[in-house]
Order: structure tokens, then sequence, then C-alpha cells
């Protein structure tokens, strides 16, 4: 990171040394210090007099200059910087004089943002020996610090008079000098395009400029007056999105920035005023803005608005609530917690939600049709089974739900007709004056990319007030009535969001159904709009340095704002995490009075320091990597739809073709295009995706129920009418999933028996132990099972069950690590152990559990439409079908009766296993998996099994900053040493040539065949093959020799070749006759498989080889796979980029270790060749096995 140097020095500045030489422009390529070495000629300098006398209108003659010292001149009120060059680029730069200053304690987080930054602070001096002028306030030398550059200094701060009190390109004093919207100001404010003011060029006369060097006045001569300024088309009387292209601090402390509009490209320059002027912008940036257009300029103050990274959409319901904790409010956004007792609250808010809003859908007024809806919401299997999973008590619940009834009657009874002429209750003295003439929306989900705000409102209403009709949120509360400010804001927000989408909004009701309740109308005034927004931006901005924390050793929590002091602290659900990062960071400052400051030492006592610095280096690089998550999201709003089609992240033109109800509220949604063309298989089944419109981002999400060649079938919360459209479907990572890696860091803060082994075998690397000796009984109990398998898989499954903690099992390609795992799970089993199966990916899991069904009691835990078909019976859901009516009794033995569980690393947080303990955790694929999102399963038993291989696939991780400080090596790299992982050596897949190009490029001659049988296995088919090209005749060869062979193939050796960096249309068109020919010979299609590096290739090999049973994927997607034959496609030949996919060793060890009898590699040889790992693999292929497509 580029540091920044604010100097001070010792001796009185003279004029003459503030400025610096540097030209406006540097032409081809020149450097600012070559532009300073050569000032214009005196020939130059006259050759552009007469240039500007010849285009100039003629003036009256000007005052001669009458030359003072400098300790005459009068400070003007406009700086020098903008006296020199008003325009956006400068031909000259001041060089200042700054003391380090503290910030201001009031601001929220400033000083900890202050020193973070990287900043140097030299030869300090004191006050009294810095010009009057440079004792800046606190809050300018703490922006400073903040990487903001500050404006120009002004000539008071170099002690220079002025001969008359003047301001310069002052605008002209006119009430209707304001620009009407989508015009530009024609009368001077600044430089114009025509140049200077005639009064401002007769003032500048007046100036006298003794003291400065010759150059400068040459300068300003040889410039005219000042040069031309852009035109500015600015207009910010409407709320919008700006990206900023320069940010600058006045000496008043206010924020100078040059926008421009995102979506119609004006821009212009705006002042951001109190109480904005406290924000952090920074150039690039994205805000939004509002203002007033105010002697002659764009000012954001007291009635404007300025929202900071409005990209970064967050909850209504997490702004106010940070009105209480701010410190909780960023905890809570990077990970959920809940407390004891908590579950139940959330039941009842859920149930009685949904209770209200099905009297409103339905329109029901009468108490026996409210009842009916709510014994039908409290007798469904899917309420009993949440109860039971929640530990919930049935009985309670339902009592205390039933109490709302009389409440939710006395609401609709007096404020909702649904437009019909009905009689409403009397209402009391304070009581709302309207009525509910309509339900336009329930659970109305919107995303405004603008106000940086999202929201799920409760119902949106039109409404009736002395006669007026209008539109108004309704937000339901149900717990005890008191108009809280953050019930009240939360309202306002709502109202906000509507607004955002049209409606004329001024206010909203905000209803209490407990006991007795209560409604008001709450009014969404600009003061309360302006704090919430403040309010917004605060949270914004702890959200931010969460994900740009800056690399180091150990990289640290980035400094929370300060706790609050009160008793609710500690019942606080993120009490440890929060006492554990004040520990680290904060708790000196407090005073012996705060009560954390005697609670964090009782909190943490069981953690060690460098057990706390462990944790939130991790929390660190996951909140690096959730920024980039974020970044992803903000492309639905912020990227063309049609290149994120492009992309394969999203499908255009779609339309509803069918919508039916499903239950639990929700709806089955089919996709079709508009246009009847094909949909892009982009998702998959379980996904979850955002539906959009050309009006409305994130309308509604859901997940993908199925997928065909022309529809996409979504299960979401709203309900479309047919042929309503065109929609965007969008992929879309959930927040939840988001928060779920980080909350699984917490597990390790916690004070448990448990979470000290976990952090005892993670952060200090302790060692399990082994029992010497097994019992007789288990080689009894597995002797069927130890037949089936090779000396190396017998050690493996022995070691594992004698080591007491943990054990790792390193499965090479094609060792048979899956028949281990389920002769593993079998034996335990039968030894009377309960297992959890568990990886990060559902087909992994499905792979192990399909052969076990029939062997052990198992059950799925996944969602239906996910499912593996051959699992479909022991999934949760077919095990509690198979219930008629299911008590708490009957569900708890038939989810402990369950001997093996499977489910994924992310899901994990099943409620029911909260209360759950298993012997033994075998997770698959767990070099794959990021060490936070594996840790839930671990947490879940007594000992955990990784099974994988660090040769292959590595966990994703996009934040290249993340990937180096170590989020991309997983647990099982960390753990992963000769005393505890058991290591598979004996493959059954590859052919002896397959083999030792692998053994040569990654395994280094530890894989060894199996079986001569398996060494000597080669191509099987009766056909004859008919095309003569020697790269045919060798890629359909059944010699062993020939299992290998690279074809080079050019752009330009066939037609219609894609100059598409990753579209290779030569290659593809290369494997189309390769396997067109083995299907003709009588290689069965589904034999064979197609290795695309990039998504592009696929989609294009896919298209050209339809109604084929040829299986075409990424190498991520062939992991865990193989195929008799592989054809590989590098798709690239230029534009190499420094880590790019295909410089990825683990990837391509993937790519040649899938095939069994064939490997074909297509490729642009020389290209290839300049990657190091392509080169590896190469020189271990014999020469003659090279071919040329031209040769």
């Amino acid at each position: 990171m580029k540091k920044t140097t604010l100097t001070t020095k010792n001796q009185q500045p003279t004029l003459t040394s503030f400025f610096t030489r540097i030209p406006s422009s540097q032409p081809n390529g020149a450097s600012s210090a070559q532009q300073a070495a050569k000032p214009p000629t005196k020939s130059e300098i006259t050759e552009a007099k007469k240039r500007k006398r010849a285009t100039s209108p003629k003036k009256s003659p000007a005052k001669s200059r009458k030359i003072a010292s400098p300790a005459k001149i009068k400070s003007p009120t406009k700086t020098i910087e903008e006296f020199l060059s008003p325009g956006k680029t400068s031909p000259r730069k001041l060089s200042i004089v700054v003391r380090k200053t503290d910030a201001p304690s009031s601001s929220l987080d400033r000083k900890a943002d202050l020193e973070k930054r990287d900043v140097q602070f030299e030869s300090p001096v004191k006050s009294s020996e810095v010009p009057n002028g440079l004792r800046r306030s606190p809050r300018l030398a703490e922006a400073a610090c903040n990487g903001r550059t500050p404006e120009k200094l002004t000539e008071a701060s170099l002690k220079p008079k002025v001969v008359k009190k003047t301001k310069l390109f002052s605008p002209v004093n006119d009430e209707n000098n304001v620009p009407k919207l989508g015009q530009t100001k024609k009368s001077v404010v600044s430089p114009s395009k025509n140049g200077c003011s005639k009064k401002g060029a007769a003032e500048m006369a007046d100036l006298d400029f003794a003291g400065l060097d010759e150059a400068f006045l040459e300068d300003i001569e040889a410039f005219g007056s000042c040069p031309p300024a852009p035109l500015e088309n600015l207009n910010l009387a409407k709320l919008d999105r700006y990206k900023v292209e320069s940010s600058a601090i006045l000496q008043t402390g206010d924020l100078k920035l040059v926008v421009k509009n995102i979506g119609n490209a004006t821009s212009g320059t705006c002042i951001i005023k109190s109480p904005w002027n406290s924000s952090i912008v920074r150039e690039g940036d994205v805000v939004s803005l509002r203002g007033t257009y105010v002697d002659g300029e764009w000012v954001v103050e007291w009635s404007g608005i300025l929202v900071t990274n409005p990209d970064n959409l967050i909850s209504g319901t997490s702004v106010v609530g940070s009105l209480f904790c701010m410190r909780k409010a960023i905890l809570s956004e990077i990970f959920d917690e809940l407390g004891e007792g908590e579950y139940k609250h959330l039941v009842i808010g859920c149930v009685v939600h949904q209770l209200l809003q099905e009297v409103l859908q339905k329109k029901i007024r009468d108490r026996e049709g409210m009842e009916k809806i709510c014994e039908e919401i409290i007798s469904n299997r899917d309420f009993v089974v949440d109860l039971f999973l929640k530990n919930v008590n049935y009985s309670e619940t339902v009592q205390t739900i039933r109490s709302y009834l009389p409440t939710i009657y006395d609401f609709i009874s007096t404020y909702v007709t649904y437009g019909k002429a009905e009689r409403l209750a009397p209402k009391g003295p304070d009581s709302w004056p309207g009525e509910i003439v309509t339900i336009k929306d329930i659970e109305e989900n919107i995303w405004s990319p603008t106000l940086g705000i999202k929201g799920k409102i409760d119902a949106t209403l039109q409404v009736k007030i002395n006669r007026k009709s209008k539109v108004m949120p309704l937000e339901l509360k149900t717990g005890k009535v008191s108009f809280s400010v953050e019930h009240r804001g939360q309202v306002i927000l709502y109202c906000m969001l509507l607004k955002e989408l049209g409606e004329f909004v001024d206010s909203g009701l905000l209803l209490y159904l407990k006991d007795e309740g209560g409604m008001k109308e709450i009014a969404a005034g600009d003061r309360e709009i302006r704090d919430l927004i403040l309010l917004r931006n605060c949270l914004s901005k702890g959200l931010l340095d969460l994900s740009n924390v800056l690399p180091s050793d150990r990289i640290p929590l980035p400094e929370l704002p300060p706790p609050i002091n009160r008793k609710t602290c500690e019942s606080c659900g993120h009490l440890v995490a929060c006492s554990a990062a004040l520990r680290e960071s904060g708790l000196e400052t407090l005073s012996e009075k705060h009560r954390m400051k005697k609670l964090v030492p009782e909190v943490t006592s069981h953690l060690s320091r460098e057990h706390a610095q462990y944790v939130f280096h991790w929390i660190g690089l996951q909140s690096l990597e959730n920024g980039c998550s974020q970044f992803n999201i903000s492309k639905i709003w912020s990227e063309n739809p049609k290149k994120r089609e492009e992309n394969g992240s999203c499908l255009t033109g779609m339309v509803v073709s069918s919508s039916v109800v499903t239950k639990g509220a929700r709806f089955e949604s089919v996709f079709t295009k508009a246009d009847g063309s094909v949909v892009n298989d982009i998702f998959t089944v379980g996904q979850t995706v955002v539906v959009s419109s050309n009006n409305q981002i994130g309308i509604t999400y859901g997940f993908v129920n199925s997928i065909s060649p022309i529809s996409v079938t979504l299960s979401v919360e709203k309900f479309f009418k047919v042929k309503e459209g065109p929609f965007m479907l969008d992929s879309y990572e959930s927040a939840n999933f988001k928060k779920i890696s980080v909350k699984n860091l917490t597990l390790l803060l916690e004070d448990s028996e448990r979470a000290r082994i976990m952090r005892e075998i993670i952060i200090d690397l302790k060692l399990p132990a082994f029992a010497s000796k097994l019992s007789g009984k288990i080689k009894k109990l597995g002797m069927d099972i130890f037949e089936k398998l090779n000396k190396e898989q017998v050690r493996a499954l022995l070691q594992a069950i004698s080591a007491d903690t943990y054990i790792l099992i390193q499965g090479m390609p094609g060792t048979g690590k899956t028949t281990t795992m389920r002769a593993l799970i079998e034996l335990m089993v039968r030894m009377g152990k309960r297992v959890l199966v568990s990886s990060y990916t559902h087909s992994a899991i499905d792979n192990i559990l399909v052969g076990l069904v029939g062997k052990v009691d198992m059950m799925r835990i996944v969602n239906k439409n996910r499912a593996h078909p051959k699992l479909k019976d022991v999934t949760e859901g077919a095990c509690l079908n198979r219930l008629t009516n299911p008590s708490h009794e009957e569900l708890e033995k038939m989810y402990k009766s369950k001997k093996v569980v499977g489910v994924s690393c992310l899901s994990a947080g099943h409620p029911w296993f909260e209360r759950q303990t298993f012997d033994v955790c075998l997770v698959d694929e767990a070099s794959q998996v990021t060490l936070p999102a594996v840790l839930r399963p671990l947490f879940l038993a007594k000992k955990f099994i990784l099974v994988g291989d660090p040769k292959q696939l590595p966990p994703l991780v996009v934040n290249e900053t993340a990937k180096e400080f170590g989020l991309g090596n997983s647990l099982f790299h960390r753990l992963d040493r000769p005393a505890v992982t058991s290591k598979l050596t004996q493959q059954y897949r590859m052919n002896q040539r397959i083999t030792d190009i692998a053994n040569g490029f990654a395994y280094e001659n530890m894989l060894k065949c199996g079986s001569s049988d398996i060494a000597n296995a080669t191509l099987d088919y009766r056909g004859t093959v008919t095309r003569s090209e020697d790269w045919m005749q060798r890629s359909l060869s059944k010699l062993l020799e020939d299992s290998v062979i690279v074809i080079d193939v050019k752009d330009s050796d066939l037609p219609n070749s894609s100059v598409k960096s990753k579209e290779n249309r030569a290659e593809a068109d290369v494997i189309v006759k390769i396997v067109k020919e083995m299907i003709q010979v009588g290689v069965k299609a589904c034999s064979i498989g197609v290795i695309a590096t990039y998504r592009e290739q696929v989609e294009l090999l896919k298209n050209l080889l339809r109604g084929t049973e040829v299986e075409i994927s990424t190498v991520d997607q062939y992991q865990g796979r193989d195929k008799e034959v592989i054809l590989y496609t590098s798709s690239k030949s230029s534009n190499k980029v420094e880590n790019d996919i295909l410089s990825d060793t683990n990837r391509l060890t993937v790519a040649i270790t899938r095939a069994k009898k064939k490997l074909i590699i297509v490729c642009h040889l020389d290209f290839l060749k300049t990657y190091e790992n392509f080169a590896k693999m190469f020189s271990h292929v014999p020469p003659t096995n090279f071919l040329s497509t031209t040769s």
C-alpha cells in the first residue's frame, strides 16, 4: 500500500516553498519531472499571447499592475489552486504542512479509522511554530489521514495580502440564477468554457505577484486568465447514484466531489456540507446524492442526502437495530447468534405474522374464519415438526398464538373494509382515523441500490384518510406495545423503500397485537429520513471496514464501535465474540466503572491470547471473501443483464408459463424464454435465484426445483401471473450463507469441552492418540468387510477406529476412497456408533450413501428436489411422511434411530443437531472445503475423519488477498502430517501410461496400478476408423503407448475459428470429429467425457454435441468422476493472464486423472507451454505422442 507522508517543517515557510511545478497534462507518457524541467520558451509564450489576442473579444485597457511585497497582499476568498486552475486538471500542485491532531471522540469509529491508516508524521512542530492558516481542525487532519486529499491552501495560510477585498469568480447574486432540470447555468459560477468573467480578469490584474518565481508568472501570461473548465450538466434535484471521480476536503471541512451520474453520464461538482461531510468518500466510490442548487453550485446539506456505499444493501431491521448498540449491529451482520429461549419468540412471531397475513389475503372479517385459519396453521405437520426441531413446547406455543386472535379481530373490525361498505367498530379519540381498503401486497420484498437499504414489508396497503386515498406500509409487532424509536424507524425506512418504487408515501402504520394492542400512523419526515440514512452510513462503514482489512501475519478483526454500558450486555448473544474482540483492542480505554471492564475478563478467561488472535485472523479472511460476494451481488443492478447472461450468471427475457400454489404459502412458477428459445444450463437444482424485472430489482427470490432445456421451475414466495414478464433470473448467494462460515469460527471461542478440544487440534496442532491394541471383537465384526479391501484400505480403517480425536485419509485418484469410506461407515454402525457424513458438495455425500442403501439405517437431510433418485426414500421428508400424526415422542424416536445421517457442511446448522452428538463425523472431499466452512459438522461429533487429496481441487476462494493469507488452505492441508495421515496409493482407474503422467506431474511415483489388467487396459471397439489423418488414427489407437496424446490446434487451422479468449471453435471442431468417429466405430457415448477449462467452451461443445450421451463439464464438475475416454480442451490460445485458471496445478491434476484408458489433450501447444504447470506435464509425455492437425 502506498504510504502518505505528511511533513512539517521547523522553519517559517516562504511563499515560493509551497509551489511545485507540474504540467496540466503529460503527452506521450512523459513524467511530471520531465515536463517540469521544460518550461515554455519565450517564443512559445509570445505565440500563445498572439493566439489569445486574436481569439479574445476586445476589452478595455487593463489597469497597470502595481508590484508590492508579499507581506502587503491579502488573501482572496478563493484558494490559490482555484485561482490558478479552476478546471478539473491543475497545472500546479501545492505541498502542504499538516500537524498531527487527535480525532474527535464524538465521531463514530473515526479514531479507529485514523489509527488504521498507513500514515507517517515527520518532524512534528509546536502549534506556535505553525502559521495560523495551517492550524487545521481535527476533523480535517483526521480526514487527511483517511486518505482524502485536502483542497489546496488559501493565500491566507501563506500570509500574503491583497490590495482589494474582492471575490474572484463569484456567482451572480440572483435568486433566479438556478438552471432548470436538465440545463446548465450559463452565468459565470466558476470559469466557464469561455474563460473568466470580465470583472474577474480586471480584479486579477490588480493583484501583485511579487515574490513568485519568473517561470510562474510566465505560465500565467502564457495560459491567459485561466484554462477553460468542462461544461457541467449535473442535476442533484432527485436522489440518484453517482461515481466519484475526485474527492477533496475544503478548508471549511466540507467535501468537494466531482461526480458522474451512473445512469445518464451527466457530471459535475458538488459540495458536501454538514451533517454529511464527516463521511469518508474516495475517488472511485459509488454514492447516492440529492442536493439543492445554491449560489451557483450544487450543495448537499441538511435538506439533502448522501448515501455511502449504496451497493451494500443493509436490511431495515439492522439499521434501526444499530440505534441500541452499533457494535452489536455490526456483529449481527457478520454472523447470527441466538440466546436461550429465542426460538420460541421467533416461532410465535412468524406464526402470528402468517395468521394476520392470511386473514388479510382471504378478506376474513368474522371470528370463526380467523379461528379456522389459526387451526390450520397449528395443526399442520410442518409446524409440529418445526417446534420439535427447535425444542419448543407445543402446548405453550399454541396457547400463546391463540391469545392474539381477539386483537386481530379488533384490528380487522375497526380498520379494514376490503373496499366494501362495511360498518367499522367505533374508534377511540386517539385511534387512527383512516380505513384499509385494499391489500396491495404481502411480504413485499424491496431492494434499493439507491438508498443502500433492503426490506420485506409485512403488508402494503391502500388506505383512505379523510376521503383521500394513499399507499402505506404496515409493520406488525408481536411484542409489547412500545412505539419505540427502533420500531418507528423501521416503518419510516419502509416508506422510503415504497417511495423508491414510485409510490407517494409519506407515512406508515405500526401495529401491535400483543395484549390489547395498538396502532399509530408514523410520519416519514425529512429529519427522520436524514437521521436514518446517517445511521445506515455509519453501519455501512463498519461493515465495509470488515471487508477492507489490511493484510498482516495476523489479520485482526477491525476495531468495532465502543461497547454500550448496559446490563443487557450480560445476556447478549454476541457476548463472547464481543468480549474477545474488546480484550484484543479497546478494553484499556474503558473507565473502571464500565460493566465490560469486569465482564470481559470473566467471559474470556478460558481463551488464550493466541487462540483469540487465530480466530480473529480467520474472521478477517472470511470477511474479505464475503466482501467479494457482496460485489458479485451488486452486479445484479450495476451490470447490463445481457452481459450477466453472457457471463453465465443470469437468464434474461423470461416469462411465467405457469404458477401454482404449493404447501407452506409458496408458489411453484415455471419460467420460459419469451421467444421460446433454449434456456442456458447455468443453474443447478436447489440453487438460490433472485427474480427481477426492468422496473424492480429483487422482486423475490426462491430455489430451483427443476430444469429442462426450455424452462426453469422455481419455488418462490410471490405469486406471478401467467405470461407476466419479462423477468431476469440471477444466481444469488444469500447473506445467511455468508454468515455461516464466520459464525462457525465463533464456535472456537466458546467455553465448552468440545471447543477446548477443537482449539487444541486446529490452533495448537495437537496430535491424536492411538489405541495400542484393538479389540478382537472388531476383527470379528468386520471380517467380511476387510476381505473386500486391500492392505492400505484396511490399515486406514483400523487407524480411523483407534484414533481418539481425528485422523486424515489421503485418497489419491482411483484408489478407492469411496469404497473405503463406505466400509468404515458400515463397520462403525456394527460397533454401535452413530456417524455423520458431510461434504461441501451434495454429490459427494450422495456418492457415499447410495452404496449403503439397505445396509444401514440412514437419513439424508436435503431438499427433496436436490435428493439423489436412489436416496429419495431415506430423505428427512420421506422419513417424516411415514409418521401419520407425529408427536414429540415419535419424532424423537425416529430421528435418534438413524445411525447414519448425511448433511452438507453449510446445512449442518440444522436445528436438530444443536442437541445431538455423533460418535464420528466423516467429511469427504475435505481438501476442497475452507476451514471455516467445515467447522460446524466437526463440532457435532466426538471424533472426525477428513478424507481428501490436497493435490486435487483446493477450496474455491475469490478474494486474492484472503487466498494469499490462508483462506485457500483447507483444514486437511493444515493438519496433514505423516503421523496423522493414512495414504491410499493403489489405484484401480488409470492404465500404466496415464498413471506415469500423473506420477511424474503430481504424485512423485506414489501411484501404483492395482492389477495388470488395470495397467494394460486400452480402448476396445469393433469398428474400423474411416478417417485417415494421423491425429485421428492415433486418437482411436488401441495401443497402450498411444494412451496419452496431445493434439496441437492453431486457431487458423479450421474455418469459423473463434477469437474469443475463453471459447475456441477450432479445438471444439477437432473434439467433435474425434467423438463422432469414436461413436461410429463402437465406443459408447456414455463412456466418453469432455473436460473444458472454461464454461464458455462447455456451452459451445454442448451445442455441437447435442443429442449425444457424451458428458461435457468443467474441471470442477469432474472432481470424483471418471470415464474410459477423456478429451480435454484448454480453450485459450492467447492473452495469458497471471494466476488465471490455466495456471492452477491442482485443476490440471484433476483433468489428467479422470481417464481410464485414453487421455486426449487438444490445445494450442506453444501457448500452453508458456504455463509452468503445462510445461511440466508435457515433459512427461513421449515426444512421438505430440501431433498436429496440420501434419
